[in-house]
């Protein structure tokens, strides 16, 4: 006998209207605070009455990103700075680190984030379960579900997004910006007075030379920070006896990636992952649970680790359709035009006296000795 509801208890889905320049969850900051939120949704064309895609924010138009995450220092004037003691010009220069300037790379990264998430969500469906609830655990207090997320595991593999660049060509603040956007928590109301749980993403960072058993305990502790749990329960429960046993291990994430609604997991500085040939079955494994569940896996790292990801799988074909298509994060380093514009702009900060304006042989010494990285 069958303990699963084949048609469970919708949820209420209450539409929201946005106006121009409106955004879903403009009246909570994501930065610094909770990113656990009440669901909102706005109309979907192409998934009408999906619940967990019309709860996500769609992507922002350039000029959005730009309005919303250049960054810029309006108080700065030049003939007041120029004059001021050596400590005051010494905080000016570390005021510098707050400058952040839009990089060619954000909108196919919004654009591909959004892509991945709308197909993960569109092909899973709850299922309630007629044999009782099971324990999920946020903001350290215990919470009883009675239902699951579930893929169809016949459906074909989803990608995330590959964001590959070399070393500090902005890689984590491009991944930051889009995701100070994003809500990482969203609690769906049912029309039977239950709640269930869409934990829309987790940044997992991978340490250097660490194996498997270290990423998986780093997945349970990102999920756990994403929940507001102090207590480190997920990542016990993924690390500790039996679970310290791979196969259980991977049981208990596709239970938890499925109780939870996970809907992507970013894999951020993989080429520190030690692949060796070991590892490299074991992330076989963790990209088919993936495809079990339709939750999408993304990794963030440099031109080595591309080359390490796609060699040690074998079928490079396989491994892109897994991961998504590439991001050629440090593109703009060979555009010298982009580099220009960015040298001009970092000079209307300067402390120099007297003042210097930077010309094509300045411009050209810089772009030299700073296009393996970004200005900064």
């Amino acid at each position: 006998m069958m303990n699963y509801n084949i048609k469970p208890s919708p949820i209420v889905q209450e539409y929201t209207t946005l106006g121009d320049g409106e955004r879903l969850y403009d009246d909570v900051e994501f930065y610094g605070t909770t990113k656990i939120v009440e669901a909102k949704y706005v109309r979907s064309i192409t998934f009408p009455g999906n619940a967990l895609v019309e709860a996500l924010p769609v992507p922002r138009s350039l000029q959005e990103i730009v309005l919303a995450c250049q960054k810029e220092n309006l108080a700065f004037d030049y003939n007041t700075v120029v004059q001021e003691p050596t400590s005051r010009k010494l905080q000016h220069i570390i005021a510098l680190r707050s400058l952040h300037y839009v990089l060619p790379m954000q909108q196919q990264l919004e654009n591909g984030f959004y892509m991945a998430l709308t197909n993960s969500y569109a092909h899973r469906a709850f299922l309630e379960s007629r044999a009782g609830s099971s324990p999920i655990t946020v903001q350290d207090t215990e919470h009883s579900i009675n239902r699951s997320l579930l893929g169809d595991p016949a459906d074909g593999a989803f990608g995330g997004f590959s964001l590959i660049g070399k070393s500090s060509c902005g890689k984590s603040s491009a991944l930051r910006d889009l995701l100070r956007d994003y809500p990482q928590v969203i609690i769906h109301r049912h029309e039977d007075h239950t709640t269930s749980v869409q934990l829309v993403y987790i940044v997992v960072n991978c340490f250097l030379n660490s194996n498997f058993r270290a990423l998986l305990r780093a997945i349970g502790k990102a999920i756990d920070v994403a929940l507001g749990n102090h207590f480190p329960f997920y990542e016990v429960k993924l690390t500790t006896k039996p679970h310290d046993n791979l196969g259980f291990s991977l049981i208990s994430l596709r239970t938890i990636i499925e109780k939870l609604g996970i809907g992507m997991i970013i894999l951020d500085e993989f080429q520190s992952l030690q692949l060796d040939a070991k590892t490299e079955n074991s992330m076989n494994s963790l990209l088919f649970v993936g495809n079990e569940t339709k939750c999408v896996f993304s990794v963030v790292g440099t031109r080595y680790s591309n080359t390490r990801l796609f060699k040690s799988f074998g079928d490079s074909l396989k491994s892109h359709r897994r991961l998504g298509n590439e991001i050629a994060a440090d593109n703009y380093c060979d555009n010298k035009k982009f580099v220009y514009d960015l040298i001009n702009w970092l000079f209307r900060y300067q402390l120099f006296s007297p003042r210097v304006t930077p010309d094509d042989a300045l411009r050209e010494a810089m772009y030299q000795c700073s296009k393996e990285s970004l200005i900064s």
